[in-house]
């Protein structure tokens, strides 16, 4: 696994030179998408064989009678807490070794306990699987980032980024197209066929993406050795941390809609719910997809001119989101809800490739991979509070159809906090670039966002 290019002065040559940005990198990106894919389809489809039909066949909560309580642990926490733990662990050795072989090592992972999940016959085998899922899935994102920034230049990051992203949306889509492959063999039969698909797609990847070298590898010996002190450099920048808090309540409105949506479908608009998980592929997969890489590409551009840009595109999308996320709750037309629903992905989901393209050239690239596992762990850790509490909520509710307005209430508000946030973010980073921007860390290296060339230099 170890092969980062410089080691104690001396070069790696396993570190294979290509052109930043070429056929090959998008290559990677696309390969990368798709292993992303496959992520989040495993992550999400629990959402849509829960309570598909009446029958132990088709549906996980008839088959092992759970409660909506287990539910929202089985959608939050089971996963998100082993995820959590490993996740650091694992930003650590991306930024140390092989971060292709790495991603591969999860991804085999996580096919596996997607299979697994099949053969369960009561909650703590789920509960287990999903644990399992949560570890395997803690080795994508930060190895992924970190192949990203050192294959792209850093004008380019936040389209490469957005790119990427595409993987939510499209595996989101996917997970509620599940329903399709449930309904003809089963909910077991489709965790074993998503979960063996898996693992053919994991050894392409390993067989044809190569490691790239690192960018400005730290000078200092000691910098690539201490753990702590890569967590430290994280967990002291004030633009990271702000980053992280508002990402982690745009977290618990993503969650809360992912784990909820399709129950208030199927709750208030029953005789249309197998419509509303077809219509909902192309929701999901189409709007998202369009609005993350809308994101990245305005990002890229206006930041050149103000790098606040980074900031107000997040926060302007999820407050546009909220009338629309109000309006497709409360009215009791299907398809006025769905083209709604489909608005609000249009305007809400821009967040994800501006905000990582702040986080990755804010932090320093020996410790890039842990500052993207700390702020996505974080994120996931908080983004879970959302389902366990509105399944705990969701419970003690005589009329189930009321989860409309549960859900309002967590979407609106995760919405407002994370926009505030995200401001918050913009303007501190733009102070910093004013009084900052011509001086280096004292560790040799100099911060990416404060480097001569100014704004343009900080997208």
């Amino acid at each position: 696994l170890a092969t980062p290019n410089q080691r104690g002065g001396r070069v790696d040559m396993r570190a294979t030179e290509v052109k930043k940005g070429g056929k090959y990198a998008w290559y990677v990106v696309v390969l990368l998408l798709l292993t992303y894919i496959f992520n989040q389809w495993d992550r999400q489809l629990l959402q849509y064989i829960y309570d598909q039909g009446n029958t132990s066949f088709t549906s996980l909560h008839v088959a092992l009678n759970l409660t909506d309580v287990e539910y929202g642990l089985l959608t939050g926490y089971a996963f998100s807490v082993t995820y959590v733990v490993l996740g650091i662990f694992v930003g650590v050795l991306a930024d140390r070794f092989n971060r292709a072989l790495l991603l591969f090592i999860g991804f085999i992972v996580w096919s596996a306990a997607t299979g697994v999940t099949g053969l369960s016959t009561y909650f703590w085998h789920v509960l287990v699987a999903r644990a399992v899922l949560g570890i395997g899935e803690a080795f994508c994102s930060p190895a992924a980032y970190g192949l990203i920034a050192d294959y792209f230049p850093k004008e380019r990051l936040a389209t490469a980024n957005s790119v990427y992203s595409f993987g939510v949306y499209v595996g989101g889509g996917l997970a509620s197209l599940t329903t399709v492959i449930n309904s003809a063999v089963g909910w077991r039969v489709t965790m074993y066929i998503i979960g063996g698909i898996g693992v053919g797609v994991s050894l392409w990847f390993v067989l044809t993406v190569k490691e790239p070298p690192r960018q400005k590898l730290a000078a200092k010996k000691e910098e690539g050795q201490s753990v702590l002190k890569n967590i430290g450099v994280v967990l002291t920048d004030p633009v990271l941390i702000l980053l992280t808090i508002a990402a982690s309540f745009r977290f618990i409105g993503g969650y809360s809609l992912g784990a909820f949506m399709p129950r208030f479908f199927q709750r208030v608009h029953p005789d249309q719910y197998k419509l509303y998980t077809e219509m909902n592929a192309f929701v999901v997969s189409a709007g998202g997809a369009l609005s993350t890489f809308l994101g990245g590409v305005v990002s890229d551009k206006l930041g050149k001119k103000d790098v606040r840009v980074f900031g107000f595109v997040p926060a302007f999308g999820a407050l546009l989101g909220i009338p629309f996320t109000v309006a497709l709750l409360l009215i009791d037309n299907f398809y006025g809800s769905v083209v709604l629903l489909l608005l609000e992905y249009i305007v809400a989901e821009c967040w994800f490739g501006p905000a990582m393209s702040v986080l990755q050239k804010g932090a320093p690239s020996n410790v890039r991979s842990t500052a993207v596992a700390i702020f996505l762990l974080v994120g996931t850790l908080v983004g879970s509070v959302g389902p366990v509490v509105l399944g705990a909520v969701d419970d003690t509710l005589a009329d189930k159809t009321y989860v409309r307005y549960t859900l309002l209430a967590a979407v609106a508000g995760s919405y407002l906090l994370c926009a505030v946030f995200f401001i918050i973010t913009a303007q501190v980073l733009k102070r910093r670039l004013e009084s900052k921007k011509e001086d280096e860390k004292e560790a040799g290296e100099a911060d990416p966002l404060l480097k001569s060339g100014g704004e343009e230099n900080a997208a």
